[in-house]
């Protein structure tokens, strides 16, 4: 009869600890901040136009990386900002550079900072919806062959909308591995010319490792 009371008793206190021990982890989770590092590569793919004609402009590959932070909200659901170095690179038919038509390379580096909302569907795949901030930190460096190299002067801030698909691997604890595709499309147009209209929008694939806090 003791040995039934002491295992009831034992009961009650164990139950109500090991639910409150489940919350406690739960608010860990709740809270947790994870930070990491970032690289890829990125599939420019602009468009220019003049007046009311599209002009034919070719993307190219640019490489870059940076840090990512992400706080938990709730259960499933994240709020993510990175800090990215990328390169901005395309060729277009241009006369008003070199003084004849030619195919000349526009190149640049910039800044991306991307704010994402992450929503966890499985524990390995998440999706990534936000805006970012992008600024060109360098000048625009224009080639052709046979000329010189010029430099000329977009506008230097912009914005927009960006997507996210990723997963995410465990690695030994604390460290996760992780890679997302990416879609980003520039609102603003980049061109200080009246009448050009310049706006980015690339593809990107970044892997990168980040570290639960």
């Amino acid at each position: 009869m003791k040995f039934q009371i002491e295992k009831v008793l034992s009961t009650f206190v164990l139950v109500p600890a090991m639910f409150l021990s489940t919350l406690d982890v739960k608010a860990q989770s709740a809270s947790r901040f994870a930070i990491g590092l970032l690289g890829g590569v990125s599939v420019q793919n602009p468009s220019f136009s003049e007046g009311t004609n599209d002009r034919a402009i070719d993307g190219s590959f640019g490489f870059g990386g940076g840090i990512s932070a992400e706080m938990t909200l709730s259960q499933g659901l994240g709020l993510e900002a990175n800090l990215l170095y990328l390169n901005h690179k395309f060729t277009r038919d241009t006369d008003s550079i070199f003084g004849t038509s030619v195919s000349s390379t526009f190149h640049s580096g910039y800044i991306h900072v991307p704010l994402m909302l992450r929503f966890h569907a499985l524990s390995f795949l998440n999706l990534g919806i936000g805006g970012y901030y992008g600024r060109t930190i360098t000048s625009w460096e224009v080639s052709a062959a046979g000329f010189d190299q010029q430099l000329i002067d977009y506008h230097k801030d912009y914005y927009g909308y960006i997507g996210a698909v990723g997963v995410s691997l465990p690695l030994a604890i604390p460290y996760e591995v992780s890679a997302d595709l990416r879609y980003s499309s520039s609102l603003k147009n980049s061109s200080p010319i009246a009448g050009e209209e310049l706006r980015f929008s690339e593809i990107q694939l970044l892997i990168g490792v980040k570290m639960n806090l």
